[in-house]
Order: structure tokens, then C-alpha cells, then sequence
């Protein structure tokens, strides 16, 4: 899932609730979801602001994001975990402010930003940016609300569990929203309470379209290039000159000449932590139909994981090589698409 859409589908989330609410208005705290669908239909940012914590729910959807992406991120040890929390954390209330300002305009005016806004951008900080991206792309024609699943009550404290399809996956979702009881009796929306959980299941929903979209050109690149399994050893004396040499059987197929082949290095230490890394071969003009190849990636004393395919020279770990990309003698070329495209959404 690409990583800008998380706080999108929040924030399109929120600007939904009330079509829910409509139906359900005589129901507390459901009609409270009435008043956000009202406030955002006449433009009128008081009343929505009352009833959606934009700023909270923003900082809790940004602090859980982080959790969850550290907590599955296995291309970095527990130091660069620490440098990358405390980095982000650094742009935190300008991408909230911007988000929150951006919410406002939306529900003022019926759009995130001005058209032209984009002109500008080139003069802005890296977090201001960021926020921008964000809300650009915040797509509200994406989901359709199904309609409120269940609602508990916990004195002051409410937990609403929405239906939501979202058409780019053709994917039904459940969004669970923490509300607080306000004095006057209505509620307001506090937190996004299962982002970690809605995270998965639209990873997995955008996994199963993108293999789907990317079945046929699958199939034309593995008639085009097959590798066999991998062999690797270490080679080259001294700490900054040792390689990592990969070894595999190549087989060349299809109706086009080949000119070279990208993809990804997958390794894994037997511990089970997983490291990527992209390489690209380039094919030798006249080359056998099957030949073995040699692919050698450069490794870093200093980066944990690749010192310790050093000092274990390779052995116990396991590597793969993926094809991504192929590109012909005649100038063409096929690749694995790496987002859903628009015009598929």
C-alpha cells in the first residue's frame, strides 16, 4: 500500500460518516454522524469541528502508522528504527497542521486545496509537501459507505463500527471509530481506532488487484527470462572489496530478443529478518538461449545485516532473485506495474 494513502482513507473515512448517520439519526451517538454529513453538505466548519477531532485523529492515525511500519519494517535494524522514529516525529505538526487546514478547506469549500496550488510547491518544506501529497490524494469517489455495523457504549465512550466498500479494490472494510460524549449530549469523533488492522486488510485487498493486473505481464516476462535457483558466496579480500557473487542459471525465451533484465535480490539471515535490494543484468549480445550468469552486489562492513553475510560468508542465509522488468533489443519494454494505475481505480 502506498504509504501516502494511510491518512487519505482517514480523512475520506471521516467526511463520509454522516451518510450513515442520516439514517440512523434518532440513535445515539449515531445522530451525531448526522450533524458531521449536515455540516460538510452546508459547508460549515463550526459545527464540524465540534463533532470531528480532526487534529487528534490526525496525530493518532500518524503515531499508530509509524508504530505499525516500524514494527514491520525488516529492512532496518533497531538503531535505524530509533534515527527514522525520531526524524518523523520532527515533521509530525507540520503534516498535522497542514492535514488539519487542508480538512477545513475541504469542508469550507468541497475541495482539499486550490488547483493551482501545486504551482508553489517547489518552495515548500519536506513536511509541508508531504501533507500536501496526503490530501491530493484523498480520494472521496473511492469509498461508498454501507452503512453503521454495530455501536457500543461505555459511558461517556463510544465505539462505532462502519461498512465501507472501496471501489479502487472492489473490497469491503470495517472502520472503527473511538467517539467522546460532549456535555450537551452529542458525541465527537476522537481517534481512528483500528488503523493498524485497516492497514492490513487494504494491503492485502491492493496485493490481490495488483496480482490480478499483473497475471499477463507476469506471464510474458517468465516466457522472456527464467532464472534458475541461486547460488551465492563471498568474494574479494579485505573489509571495503568482498562482494556478494550470485550465481543462477538463465534461460531466455519468447518472441523478442532480450538487451537486459531488472528485478529484486531477496535475502534472508537465519534469524529470519529480510533484506531487499534491486539489481539489473544486462545481456551479452550472441548469448545462449541457457547459460549460467554472475550478479555481484557490493557489501557494507557497516551495515548489520550485510556484515553479517560477511563474516558468516554466506552461509546459513538464503537469497532469491525476482524479475520486475525486461527490456528488449527492439527498444520496448514490460515491467510489473507497482501501483494500481488510475484508469484501473
Amino acid at each position: 500500500m502506498d504509504k501516502k494513502k494511510w491518512i487519505a482513507l482517514t480523512l475520506v473515512v471521516v467526511l463520509l460518516l454522516g451518510l450513515g448517520g442520516y439514517y440512523y439519526y434518532r440513535h445515539t451517538p449515531t445522530y451525531s454522524l448526522r450533524l458531521i454529513e449536515t455540516a460538510v453538505r452546508e459547508h460549515d466548519w463550526a459545527t464540524f469541528d465540534r463533532h470531528v477531532d480532526v487534529k487528534g485523529m490526525t496525530e493518532g492515525a500518524f503515531d499508530d502508522f509509524l508504530a505499525y511500519e516500524m514494527k514491520n519494517d525488516k529492512t532496518m535494524d533497531d538503531s535505524a528504527k530509533t534515527m527514522a522514529l525520531g526524524f518523523a516525529q520532527m515533521f509530525k505538526p507540520v503534516i498535522v497542521g497542514a492535514v488539519e487546514t487542508g480538512v477545513r478547506t475541504y469542508v469550507e469549500t468541497g475541495a482539499f486545496q486550490d488547483e493551482d496550488k501545486d504551482a508553489t510547491k517547489g518552495k515548500q518544506d519536506a513536511g509541508k509537501q508531504a501533507a500536501d501529497e496526503i490530501l491530493k490524494n484523498a480520494d472521496a469517489n473511492r469509498l461508498t459507505f454501507q452503512g453503521i455495523k454495530s455501536t457500543e457504549k461505555d459511558g461517556k465512550t463510544a465505539i462505532v463500527i462502519l461498512g465501507v466498500h472501496d471501489g479502487e479494490y472492489d473490497s469491503d472494510f470495517e472502520v472503527k471509530l473511538r467517539l467522546n460524549q460532549l456535555d450537551d449530549g452529542t458525541w465527537r469523533i476522537m481517534k481512528l481506532d483500528n488503523l493498524p488492522e485497516l492497514i492490513e486488510a487494504v494491503k492485502e485487498a491492493e496485493k490481490k488487484k495488483l496480482a490480478e493486473l499483473n497475471e499477463p505481464i507476469r506471464a510474458e516476462m517468465d516466457a522472456a527470462v527464467k532464472l534458475g535457483a541461486v547460488k551465492a558466496t563471498v568474494q574479494g579480500k579485505g573489509s571495503f572489496s568482498q562482494n556478494l557473487v550470485l550465481s543462477a542459471d538463465l534461460t531466455l525465451g519468447g518472441d523478442k530478443a532480450v538487451k537486459s533484465f531488472s528485478g529484486t535480490l531477496s535475502m534472508t539471515a537465519p534469524d529470519g529478518s529480510e533484506r531487499t535490494s534491486s539489481y539489473t543484468y544486462t545481456v551479452k549480445a550472441g548469448a545462449a538461449a541457457t547459460a549460467p550468469i554472475t550478479i555481484r552486489k557490493d557489501l557494507n562492513p557497516f551495515i548489520p545485516f550485510e556484515n553479517g553475510i560477511l563474516k558468516q560468508k554466506a552461509e546459513g542465509y538464503q537469497f532469491a532473485l525476482s524479475v520486475d522488468a525486461v527490456e528488449y533489443t527492439d527498444g520496448t519494454k514490460t515491467q510489473l506495474l507497482k501501483a494500481i494505475p488510475k484508469e484501473s481505480k
